[in-house]
């Protein structure tokens, strides 16, 4: 038995009910051992857990995640940076103090850990609006230092055989890979030999295609299940209704001094941080659109409606029928719905991002 998987304890006092007619030994015994079990399952508190994707609001999520975590005096568990015996055991030890992170776990695996099995849990999933996603993606890949970009590719003929989790690229991507290359090199001379549109159509079919993919595929769950909240990545900047949201969501038990510190906390991360969506290429991501990268992107997500956003045309005042792709683009390749990976649970990027 679960013992503190128990969403609801009501359940308890109609246990209790039913053995009131029972011997007077058997209905002591029977109670005594349904308040202990409610007595610990109100010490354990479900599991707090904050859920985003690499730039889908990586950054923010993370200020939020570590600033609670401070205010309850615990400690922030990312947790592809623990292997699985010492995120348990941390975890564990930390108790209501802990709070996860987690940017590419399944979501199936996340819930069915044995902590959230036990305690249960409480997950706000963070999402941003797509088309910023691949913007700011493209830009962020072609200028990063981060290191995983840096790192040489596996030399292949193709740019379709870059194995980074993707089965098909739909644009050709141009040149070969040359032993050395890197993924930012790639993004460079493809922007340097062709334009930025070819460089950001290579990466929206790779590590932007991953990170849409993932978020499309965590959000349809997390729609379906009662303990998980949506949060929109372009609010989280709104410091006083997100803490007023996130305590309400993730059940956090925090006092008025605790929850001063939390938007003292915040508000001093986020000043002068690259963690704002209302600045870099996300928040001008309708100039990036061509025709082109338009058609490759309805091409790869046809079904964006798991998520609150306006469709591109809305957003940025395209008119229908401008983002068809021209003979020898977008329309190489098959592409159809699914072929963007969204039914699988991606893994490979970066886990430290330096802007959004």
């Amino acid at each position: 038995m679960e013992r503190c998987h128990v969403q609801n304890n009501s359940a308890a006092s109609r246990f209790c009910y039913s053995f009131a007619l029972a011997p007077p030994m058997i209905s002591l015994l029977c109670c005594a051992m349904v308040v202990t079990i409610v007595m610990e399952c109100a010490i354990a508190q479900p599991v707090p857990v904050f859920m985003t994707h690499h730039k889908g609001g990586y950054l923010v999520t993370e200020v939020w995640g570590k600033s609670i975590a401070h205010a309850l005096d615990g400690d922030l568990l990312v947790k592809e940076r623990l292997d699985p015996q010492e995120f348990e055991e941390r975890l564990r030890d930390l108790g209501s103090r802990g709070v996860v992170f987690s940017a590419r776990t399944c979501y199936e695996e996340l819930v069915s850990h044995p902590v959230m099995k036990q305690r249960g849990y409480r997950i706000v999933h963070v999402v941003r609006n797509p088309h910023a996603l691949a913007a700011s993606s493209a830009t962020y890949h072609l200028n990063s230092e981060e290191k995983w970009l840096h790192l040489p590719l596996n030399p292949t003929p193709e740019c379709c055989d870059l194995a980074l989790n993707v089965t098909q690229v739909v644009i050709g991507c141009g040149d070969r890979i040359y032993p050395g290359d890197t993924y930012h090199s790639v993004m460079q001379r493809l922007k340097r030999t062709q334009g930025m549109e070819q460089a950001m159509a290579f990466d929206l079919q790779i590590q932007g295609r991953c990170s849409i993919a993932r978020m499309l595929y965590q959000q349809r769950r997390c729609a379906s299940d009662p303990f998980c909240t949506m949060l929109l990545h372009e609010d989280m900047n709104d410091v006083e209704e997100v803490l007023t949201r996130l305590v309400r969501s993730l059940e956090l038990d925090l006092n008025s001094s605790q929850r001063t510190d939390v938007q003292r906390s915040v508000k001093k991360r986020l000043h002068g941080s690259k963690a704002s969506h209302s600045t870099g290429a996300g928040a001008r991501f309708c100039d990036m659109f061509t025709p082109r990268i338009r058609a490759l992107f309805e091409r790869l997500f046809p079904d964006l409606s798991p998520l609150p956003y306006p469709p591109l045309g809305q957003a940025c005042g395209v008119e229908a029928g401008e983002g068809e792709a021209g003979e020898g683009e977008a329309g190489e390749g098959e592409a159809g719905e699914g072929d963007a990976g969204e039914g699988e649970c991606y893994r490979g990027a970066g886990e430290e991002e330096a802007e959004e």
